[in-house]
């Protein structure tokens, strides 16, 4: 039995998968994108057709056709698996073993479960007629809506659901992993979660069925449990990583380029039923670095249709905050009269595009917002409405941003925008740092042992007269390491190569064969290798490459040299410290260090000669 995931990168393209989530350039024979997982003004990701690789030269991500959508999807490889099987055209249950797992199967049953609800709501029963009623006279949904995101109803019932999924052949075990029961105090008995409530299925980006939110109905109100309540946290289900509806919104969110994220999920499903479906919910108003990340594969430009109470209020600032550090251009929407996005986009369905696009930065809503706080004649209201909004600044990720509204503020307090710094100085300094606002690295530059290396791979017949100016030991990269000394082996067994370029894949199959198992770090550094050669060497001569490597192999020498020179340093500073040697003993070992450290300052003078 053939692995699955060979069979699908042997059908899909990798150009076009990556194509379908980014715009891709020609570059040669390869081609060029800017890179969706860090900041950067050019391109530094790079795609091999021949190859089915990918690298970025910034961040240094890359791999295959599976790590480029675990990464741009958040999934995990079976996930990714899952995903792509479909495109390539391949059942996954036709590969022994493959479902077997208990992620699939818990992903199976829930999406039984869904299918169970969705039967239950067209059921023709008292109950199921009032749900039906209240979904599409009360709250205005169509039946094609309903249908398409499989809206359900789970009878008010303790075992109903639990008994269909047994004749299914799911166990009470997977049923309580998927969130789907409750177990009771003496531990003997389950029962069914979700009773007397509209059922609304969340889909994760790959459209698996993950768990669900759950609305009474209102005639079974009693008061005593919440109206809402959703799947517990699951290894399916996490609500502050997952967005409702996303499934269905990101391809309109691509097109659009820009998200309007509503707190409720008849929210959401009145704008799809409009046919404004790049809106998606939070089911509440916690919106969490893990939505920004997932929303920023899509589009930078956020637009929060958010209830403007306290709550809401917390999430806009919050937002504030994750969205200056992730470059996100954030906004907020300001419905009139109080409707919330479900009301006001059935009374005025017209008017819901011209009012997302006057949306307003989300610092020009807040600033607004607390004009009467800032302004009052009260002394503490007005300190506190400061702090607020200094707070709100010192979350600014630009200097440019941070200025213009410390300007601001002084001009409404009437005060010097120098003590308004001061002020943010001092809040920043009793602020501790929270692991969230931590700038993006930069993008590294290329190391000269990866440009050394890429140039060995373009000419690999310059080793024979290398090997004594470049020991491996020189290279202190572990990868850079192990990559050179299988270079040498595989360029001694296969002279035939010389004065060719390596070929990627006869290198890669020689490597597995004689090493085993490979990580994905070490794959990963070798995918980079070979590409850069693809990026900057794919027009180089053999004359250039002479010289070039000379000079890279000086630069190499010369900071390993220096290494060791600063790691004598060290010894030589403990051992002068060392109360326990006697000074004869301690006289002995110096002298022996610092004739070490001779050896090596020769060495250095002569390579810099």
């Amino acid at each position: 039995m053939t692995n699955p995931s060979d069979d699908i990168k042997a059908r899909l393209n990798i150009v076009e998968v990556i194509g379908e989530y980014i715009r891709l350039q020609p570059a040669g024979s390869n081609f060029k994108a800017k890179c969706p997982f860090h900041q950067e003004k050019t391109p530094s990701l790079m795609v091999s057709p021949d190859k089915q690789i990918w690298h970025c030269f910034g961040c240094g991500r890359g791999g295959d056709i599976f790590a480029f959508v675990m990464e741009m999807e958040g999934l995990s490889f079976p996930e990714a698996l899952r995903l792509l099987a479909p495109k390539a055209g391949i059942e996954l249950k036709n590969y022994q073993g493959q479902d077997n797992s208990r992620r699939n199967r818990l992903l199976d049953l829930l999406g039984a479960a869904t299918t169970f609800y969705h039967k239950q709501l067209l059921a023709n029963n008292p109950l199921a007629r009032s749900a039906y009623h209240y979904l599409t006279v009360e709250r205005g949904l169509s039946p094609d809506i309903i249908n398409e995101w499989q809206l359900g109803w789970a009878p008010n019932d303790w075992q109903t659901l639990s008994e269909a999924m047994k004749r299914l052949g799911y166990t009470d075990n997977e049923m309580l992993l998927a969130g789907l029961t409750n177990q009771a105090p003496e531990g003997q008995r389950f029962y069914d979660r979700f009773r007397g409530r509209l059922m609304f299925p969340w889909h994760d980006v790959s459209g698996n069925i993950i768990g669900f939110s759950a609305r009474l109905l209102p005639q079974l109100d009693d008061g005593q449990t919440g109206k809402y309540i959703n799947s517990p946290q699951t290894m399916l289900y996490d609500k502050s990583r997952h967005l409702f509806g996303l499934w269905f919104a990101k391809g309109a969110i691509k097109e659009a380029q820009e998200v309007v994220i509503v707190e409720g999920q008849m929210d959401c499903l009145t704008a799809h039923q409009y046919n404004f479906k790049n809106v998606v919910a939070t089911s509440g108003t916690a919106l969490t670095e893990e939505h920004l990340k997932l929303l920023k594969r899509y589009t930078s430009n956020i637009v929060l249709a958010f209830d403007m109470d306290q709550a809401g209020l917390l999430a806009a600032d919050r937002a504030i905050a994750l969205g200056s550090q992730a470059n996100l251009n954030i906004k907020v929407l300001h419905l009139p009269d109080g409707k919330d996005p479900d009301e006001f986009i059935r009374r005025h369905t017209s008017a819901w595009a011209e009012v997302v696009k006057q949306a307003r930065p989300i610092m020009d809503y807040y600033y607004e917002l607390l004009q009467p706080q800032l302004k009052s004649d009260k002394v503490e209201e007005r300190k506190m409405a400061t702090i607020r909004f200094l707070k709100m600044i010192s979350q600014l990720s630009t200097v440019v941003e941070r200025d213009y509204w410390l300007k601001e503020l002084g001009k409404t307090l009437n005060l010097e925008v120098p003590f308004l710094y001061e002020e943010l100085a001092k809040l920043e300094k009793s602020q501790k740092v929270s692991a969230n606002n931590v700038p993006l690295r930069p993008a590294p530059q290329t190391k000269p042992v990866d440009l050394l290396l890429a140039w060995l791979i373009k000419f690999p017949n310059v080793l024979e007269s290398l090997g004594e100016e470049l020991e491996p030991e020189f290279l202190s990269d572990p990868r850079a390491n192990q990559f050179y000394k299988n270079l040498i082996v595989y360029y001694n067994k296969n002279r035939q190569i010389d004065g060719q370029t390596v070929d990627y894949h006869e290198f890669m199959d020689w490597l597995k064969a004689n090493n085993g198992a490979i990580t994905k770090e070490i794959t990963s550094y070798i995918d980079g290798l070979f590409l850069l050669v693809d990026k900057d060497l794919s027009e180089a001569t053999l004359e250039e490459s002479l010289g070039e490597i000379a000079r890279l192999t000086k630069v190499i020498k010369r900071e390993f040299w220096h290494k060791q020179l600063a790691a004598i340093s060290r010894k030589i500073g403990d051992l002068e410290k060392d109360q326990g040697l006697s000074e004869q003993k301690k006289d002995l070992e110096i002298n022996i260090l610092l004739g070490e450290a001779e050896d090596l300052s020769q060495k250095l003078r002569a390579i810099d000669n």
